[in-house]
């Protein structure tokens, strides 16, 4: 199977990453933390790298790239990763997150992966294991998986064709009804889903409260 792992990612400018957050506590504060997630990301997804036929960072926004790569490259150089060769990095496309999704796993089909899962970086639960009952779950062509966050979205999803695409189409994006929707819409395509096990994102200062004792 040649596997991709998509990561979507921004880069952490201040006032565009973690605008909730920023609320509470400034946005310098707020881009600083998007940063720590971002590097326990990476470390936590680190021992399902050599599995992977790539590793996707698909980053925001487009003339940011140069920074994006140095900072990625740098943080998987500190991990020890010295084969940079399967990491890629496409740019997002404009449009919604779904839009962003949709068209995101739509080049990686055209490019002949056949298990594509992608994830953010507000999830610190998620780990290699996590991306591997992913994968293992995409059975067939209709498959699709989500990883649950207890805020009603999602901290993964994955599937095996274009068949699934329309899913990321009329979703109430940022909302407690997203994956909600995106089931109602698997269903209405008759894909065959997976859900993983129930995560919590880092959006608020309560869920960043919840979990900066790891960091200290």
């Amino acid at each position: 199977m040649r596997d991709l792992l998509l990561v979507f990612l921004k880069w952490p400018e201040s006032g565009r990453v973690k605008t909730r957050l920023a609320k509470n506590i400034g946005a310098d504060e707020a881009a600083d933390i998007y940063r720590i997630l971002v590097q326990r990301i990476i470390q936590r997804i680190s021992p399902i790298y050599h599995q992977l036929e790539g590793i996707c960072w698909v980053f925001d926004p487009i003339e940011r790239e140069l920074e994006v790569r140095h900072w990625i490259k740098k943080e998987l150089k500190d991990l020890g990763f010295t084969d940079l060769k399967r990491h890629l990095f496409w740019s997002q496309s404009d449009g919604d997150l779904g839009d962003r999704i949709q068209m995101t796993f739509k080049k990686a089909f055209s490019l002949d992966y056949e298990r594509v899962v992608a994830i953010g970086t507000d999830c610190i639960g998620l780990n290699g294991r996590t991306i591997e009952h992913a994968l293992m779950s995409l059975s067939s062509e209709r498959s699709i998986v989500f990883g649950p966050s207890f805020d009603g979205g999602y901290y993964l999803v994955g599937m095996r064709s274009h068949l699934g695409l329309s899913v990321f189409s009329n979703i109430s994006w940022s909302t407690s009804r997203v994956l909600q929707q995106s089931l109602d819409q698997a269903v209405s395509l008759g894909l065959e889903y997976t859900l993983l096990e129930t995560f919590n994102d880092v959006d608020t200062l309560e869920d960043w409260n919840s979990i900066r004792h790891l960091f200290e």
